[in-house]
């Protein structure tokens, strides 16, 4: 199964992407490996805020980062850890990486991380 990465909804204000690593594949390297792809996603927004966040992680922790010429480091997923993050109540957590490019990128702590999350996020265009 190795990583997978699953758009499960598309709308025009959200889409929900279904994210997971079996620990058979290393994501450690630097940036991580791309699991929201904007240009994907129909209509395709200039970038995307997190709304929501549900996760579960162990061996290592997964770092959540929105992609640009300076990477921005969103959430840390902590190693051990299951929960639901919601930041639906302020407008979701904003892309702050220097000239984005809207992506989201995951990275595991090292090669033995295995996790899966599921990433509600709000189109903006």
């Amino acid at each position: 199964m190795a990583i997978t990465s699953e758009t499960v909804q598309d709308g025009d204000r959200l889409a929900v992407i279904y994210a997971t690593n079996d620990g058979a594949t290393d994501e450690s390297a630097s940036g991580g490996v791309k699991k929201v792809d904007v240009s994907a996603l129909s209509p395709a927004p200039t970038t995307v805020k997190i709304l929501k966040c549900d996760y579960a992680v162990t061996g290592g922790n997964v770092n959540v980062i929105y992609n640009g010429s300076t990477d921005a480091h969103a959430l840390v997923l902590p190693d051990g850890m299951t929960d639901q993050l919601d930041f639906s109540s302020f407008g979701g957590l904003p892309n702050k990486a220097g000239t984005p490019d809207g992506d989201i990128y995951l990275q595991g702590s090292d090669s033995t991380t295995t996790y899966t999350v599921v990433l509600t996020v709000l189109k903006v265009y």
